[in-house]
C-alpha cells in the first residue's frame, strides 16, 4: 500500500466560482472527486465510489489530499483535510475501461419543466448548469432530467481514443443537479421556499462504458431520480440512474452508465443577483 499527501490551494477565479453558487462560491464536491482520481496516479476510471462531504471549501482555502492506494487492484481510499478538519472522504476502485463510441439520438418529448424554468429553480448558473429540462414519468413515479452538452470542464481525452469522453464526475454532477431540482420542487410542494440542497454524500457503481462526445455532441444523457424523500426539512435523499435510452453499439436500449444514491443537506438559498436570474 502506498500513502501520500498533497497540499493544494483552492483556486481563486476558477470557472465555477461565479456558478456554484452565485454570491456563495463553494468548490463543487465532484471536482474534489475528480482531483482524487487524477492525483492517485493510477489512471483509468471509477468502477465504484462512495464519497462523503462534511464541510465546504471556498476559493483561497488551503487543503491537503491524503490517500492510500493499492496496486494493481487500484483501490483508492482518500480524505481531504483543511485546518486539521475532515472536509471529505472518498473510497472506490478504478479500472482502465475500453470505451465504445455510440451514435446518440435526441428525443422530441415535451418537457414538464422547461429549460427556462430550470434556470429559475437551479442555483447553479452559467457553465456549471448541466440540466436542460425535466420529463416526468408518472407511471414509473420517476423524474427524468436531460443533461445539456457540457462545457469544456466536463470533457476529458479518453486514453487510447481520438475522442473526448464525458468526465465521470460531470455525469455525477448532472445527476446531483437533477436530484436537487426534484428536491426543490418537493420542498415547494410542501410550502418550503428559499432552501437549496447541498451535496453531502453520493455512492454508486458505473455499470457501462462512458459515452463519448464528438460526432454525437447533441446526444442525450438522461438521469432518472426516484424514491426522493425530504426528511425533517433538513435533508433530501434520492436514487439516481444515468443512462441513454437509445441503442448503443453492442448494447441494449436504456443501457445504464451509473446507478447510485445521493444525499443533500438543505441550506438557505443565497440571495440571487441580477446576473444569476437573467
Amino acid at each position: 500500500m502506498q500513502a501520500k499527501t498533497t497540499s493544494f490551494v483552492i483556486p481563486v477565479g476558477a470557472f465555477w466560482e461565479e456558478c456554484h453558487f452565485p454570491d456563495l462560491p463553494l468548490m463543487p464536491g465532484v471536482l474534489l472527486i475528480k482531483a482524487i482520481r487524477e492525483a492517485s496516479g493510477l489512471g483509468g476510471y471509477w468502477e465504484n465510489l462512495a464519497a462523503t462531504f462534511r464541510r465546504a471549501l471556498k476559493p483561497g482555502d488551503r487543503a491537503q489530499l491524503c490517500f492510500n492506494s493499492t496496486s494493481p487492484h487500484t483501490q483508492v481510499d482518500a480524505r481531504v483535510m483543511a485546518d486539521d478538519n475532515l472536509v471529505a472522504n472518498c473510497y472506490g476502485s478504478l479500472s482502465r475501461k475500453e470505451l465504445t463510441p455510440w451514435p446518440g439520438t435526441v428525443s422530441t418529448q415535451t418537457p414538464a419543466v422547461t429549460e427556462k424554468q430550470v434556470q429559475a429553480l437551479l442555483p447553479m448558473t452559467g457553465t456549471f448548469r448541466l440540466v436542460r429540462d425535466l420529463l416526468v414519468n408518472n407511471h414509473q413515479q420517476t423524474t427524468t432530467g436531460r443533461l445539456v452538452v457540457c462545457p469544456d470542464w466536463a470533457h476529458e481525452t479518453a486514453p487510447h481514443e481520438r475522442a473526448m469522453v464525458w468526465a465521470q464526475e460531470a455525469l455525477l454532477e448532472g445527476a446531483n443537479q437533477v436530484a436537487a431540482l426534484v428536491m426543490i420542487k418537493a420542498l415547494a410542494f410542501s410550502g418550503v421556499a428559499n432552501q437549496i440542497p447541498v451535496l453531502t454524500r453520493l455512492e454508486g457503481v458505473f455499470e457501462a462504458n462512458l459515452p463519448l462526445v464528438g460526432n454525437a455532441l447533441e446526444a442525450e444523457i438522461l438521469v432518472d431520480v426516484s424514491a426522493c424523500a425530504i426528511r425533517g426539512r433538513r435533508q433530501g435523499t434520492g436514487k439516481v440512474r444515468i443512462y441513454s435510452h437509445f441503442p448503443m453499439a453492442g448494447q441494449k436500449p436504456g443501457q445504464t452508465f451509473y446507478e447510485g444514491s445521493v444525499t443533500a443537506s438543505l441550506m438557505p438559498a443565497p440571495q440571487p443577483t441580477e446576473a444569476a436570474t437573467a
